[in-house]
């Protein structure tokens, strides 16, 4: 996890039968009930904070990475 003003990073992993379309369906199904507004594939806003949500998969191995920043930054 890193900070460096109004920036936060935050990465997970995960292995298994998880895929990026679960990824994406489930924050595209939970985010929203808590006021953010979905403004692309993996990026929601809600007032002055912007939420990027980064999957990658290598190699069987799914990384989720989520950075959260300013709107302004």
């Amino acid at each position: 996890m890193g900070e460096e003003s109004d920036f936060y990073r935050i990465e997970a992993e995960a292995s298994g039968n998880i895929f990026l379309e679960d990824v994406e369906e489930f924050y595209q199904d939970s985010l929203p009930t808590y006021g953010w507004e979905r403004t692309g594939r993996f990026s929601y806003v809600l007032n002055e904070k912007y939420l990027e949500i980064i999957p990658q998969n290598n190699g069987g191995m799914l990384r989720v990475i989520f950075q959260l920043r300013s709107k302004t930054f």
